[in-house]
C-alpha cells in the first residue's frame, strides 16, 4: 500500500488513468462519526456526490438534518433563517421513502446498526446487501457484486475501471482490511482513481482516525472483497443515477 499523501501517492493521482470520480468525492468527503457507520458515510458521500446540483437547487428535497444544533442553541438562530443544509447527512441518511425494488421495511435502522437484535439476531454495522438496499430506497441504481471463488479477476477489475474512467457513477468496496494488512476487520469505502503503471486503486477511506487513504493494487483489493461476512462474502456496488 502506497499511502494517498507520500510523494510517490500524489504523483500518482496526478498520472492517474481513470480519476473521474476522485474530485467529486473529495469535494463531498467527510469522515465517519463513529466506528460502526463506515456503511451510512459512504452512501453519505456518494449521494453528495451524485446530487449536489439538484440539492443546491432544491430540485431534490429531503428530510433535513436538525441533530448539529442544540434546542439550546437553535433559540439564538436569526428568526427566519433555516440553519439546516439540503444535504444527506450520516443522520438523515436513514431517512427513506421506499425506492425501486426496495421498501422502508428493508432498509436497516440506526438502532439496527448499532446492535439491535432482529427476529433475536444482532448484527451490527452494515454488511454490502444492506448497503445496497440503502441505495434502491434513495432511488439510485445500485448494482451489486458479491466476490466469490468463481469470479474472474478480470472481469472485476473490467467492471471497476470502466466506473472510474467515467463520471456520475462510483464504485463502492467491501472488504476486509487485515487481508490487505491493515489492523482491523470489514471495511466500506469509495474507490476514487486507478493508475495503471500500478495496477493500483485508491480507497478514500472514510475512517482517517484509524487509516489514511491509500492506493493498492487491484489484485489485493480483490482479494480482500473475496472474504467471508455474516453471511456471504463481500464484494462491490456500482452506484450511479437511474
Amino acid at each position: 500500500m502506497v499511502l494517498f499523501s507520500s510523494d510517490e501517492g500524489m504523483k500518482r493521482i496526478k498520472e492517474a488513468t481513470y480519476q473521474a470520480d476522485f474530485y467529486k468525492l473529495a469535494n463531498n468527503f467527510e469522515s465517519q462519526s463513529n466506528g460502526a457507520v463506515c456503511g451510512p458515510t459512504t452512501a453519505t458521500i456518494v449521494l453528495n456526490s451524485l446530487n449536489r446540483d439538484i440539492l443546491r437547487s432544491n430540485e431534490l428535497k429531503i428530510n433535513k438534518d436538525t441533530t448539529s444544533i442544540s434546542a439550546n442553541e437553535i433559540k439564538y438562530i436569526r428568526k427566519g433563517l433555516d440553519p439546516f443544509l439540503n444535504q444527506y447527512t450520516q443522520n438523515n441518511i436513514f431517512d427513506v421513502a421506499g425506492g425501486q425494488n426496495s421498501s422502508k421495511e428493508n432498509i436497516k435502522t440506526k438502532e439496527e446498526m448499532y446492535g439491535k437484535p432482529v427476529d433475536g439476531v444482532s448484527s451490527g454495522g452494515f454488511q454490502l446487501r444492506e448497503l445496497h438496499q440503502l441505495f434502491l430506497a434513495h432511488h439510485v441504481k445500485s448494482e451489486l457484486i458479491v466476490v466469490t471463488d468463481q469470479s474472474e479477476d478480470e472481469k472485476i477489475k473490467a467492471e471497476i475501471l470502466l466506473n472510474l474512467a467515467t463520471p456520475d457513477d462510483f464504485v463502492v468496496v467491501n472488504y476486509k482490511r487485515s487481508a490487505m494488512g491493515q489492523s482491523g476487520g470489514g471495511h466500506i469505502s469509495p474507490l476514487g482513481a486507478y493508475h495503471k503503471p500500478s495496477d493500483s486503486v485508491l480507497i478514500m477511506d472514510v475512517n482517517p482516525a484509524k487509516a489514511d487513504w491509500v492506493w493498492v493494487k487491484m489484485t489485493d483489493l480483490i482479494s480482500a472483497m473475496r472474504t467471508m461476512d455474516t453471511v456471504e462474502n463481500r464484494g462491490y456496488l456500482l452506484v450511479s443515477k437511474k
